[in-house]
This record gives C-alpha cells, structure tokens and sequence, in this order.
C-alpha cells in the first residue's frame, strides 16, 4: 500500500513538471533583448539647411539691432567730436562717427531692400543725457551713456575711449549671440566680416587708450 501511494506522487510530479516545461519555453521564446529595445529609441533629426536668398525673422531681429548698435556709436562719437580736449581723440571720433553711420546705413538698406520697418535711436525720447533704447547684448547701459554725453572736459577723452572700448566688445556678443541663428546670404557675410573687423579695432583702441591718457 504504501509503494502504490509514493509511486502516485512521483508520476503527478513528473506530470506537473511536463506541464510547466512549455510554459516556461514559451516564456523564454517571447521575451525581448534589452539591448534591441534601448536600440530603437535612438534616432538623428536632420536640420533642413536655410536658403541664403530668403530671409525671416532672425534675419531681421538682428538687423535692426545692429542698426541700433551703430547708431549708438556713431552718437557716442559725436558727442567727442566736439567736446574732447585733446586733438588725437577729437580726429578719431570724427572717423568713428563716419564708419558707425555707414555701417547703420548698410543695415538700414538692407531692411529697406526686404519690405521691413525699421525705428532708429533717436526715435526714442531722450532722459539723463541717453535716449531710451531697447536693451539687449549689443548696447551700452543707458547710466553709462547718459552720464558721458552729460560730462565735460577731459573727462570727455577718458569716457570715449572706455565706452568706444565696450561699445565694440558687446558687438562681439551681439554676433555670437543673435548672429549664430541668422541664415540670408548677405547677412551672414557681414556677420563674418565685421566680427573680425571689430577685434582688431578693440586692440587699436586699447593701445591709443593707454599711448594718449
């Protein structure tokens, strides 16, 4: 009596055992690779190049800020040109005014050529000796400004030479900043061209700022 009952339990064990076998295959059969799986998530989005003949609204925000920047300067020469005292100062602000106010025309032209309005800087009413422009990376602080077109004697010289400094300095950030998303033609030309031509322009003043003061 006893085999018969130890002999039952090994075949239901055995029997149980075959049942679960296919399950536990069918499992194995349909399970995923992780290493699949993390790989389908992975894809590269492809940027459409800009066409170089059309412009849109980063073309035009950084146009009109770069008109604002040059009519800056071309103000803050002015003002030197007549109240510097020494003379070295005085023939370099007669040539900074000039080269600021073609580069603000090219700009100007520029906007002009694409049907978009434009304001300029001294369309803005003028408080403490500044006008109130927009702010962005490419302007002086209006403090800064106001106070040196309010100042007098040498200190003129001194002011002009620091704010003509910094005045090219944020220009700089302007074109790393704005200028990186700009895409027509032109453009992007002057992009290039003026970066380099305001670096060298920051040595030429910093050795006159430290040669004539």
């Amino acid at each position: 009596m006893r085999k018969v009952l130890v002999g039952g339990a090994l075949l239901i064990l055995i029997s149980g055992a075959t049942l679960l076998t296919p399950t536990i295959r069918d499992l194995i059969s349909h399970r995923q690779e992780p290493a699949k799986v993390a790989a389908s998530k992975t894809q590269t989005k492809v940027t459409k190049p800009r066409d170089p003949k059309t412009h849109d609204f980063s073309d035009v925000d950084y146009a009109q800020k770069k008109l604002f920047h040059h009519q800056l300067g071309a103000m803050i020469a002015d003002k030197a040109k007549t109240d510097a005292t020494k003379p070295e100062i005085r023939r370099l602000a007669e040539q900074v005014s000039a080269q600021e106010t073609e580069r603000a025309n090219v700009y100007a032209a520029l906007l002009t050529s694409w049907n978009e309005s434009y304001l300029n800087i001294t369309d803005f009413p003028e408080t403490g000796g500044c006008n109130g422009y927009p702010t962005f990376s490419g302007m002086l602080p209006h403090l800064d400004v106001g106070k040196y077109r309010l100042s007098s004697g040498e200190s003129v010289d001194t002011a002009f030479l620091t704010l003509l400094i910094e005045h090219h300095k944020k220009a700089t950030d302007l074109v790393k900043l704005e200028g990186a998303i700009i895409g027509f033609g032109e453009l992007v030309k002057l992009r290039d061209t003026s970066q380099k031509e305001y670096k060298a322009e920051i040595s030429t003043f910093e050795r006159l700022q430290k040669s004539i003061l």
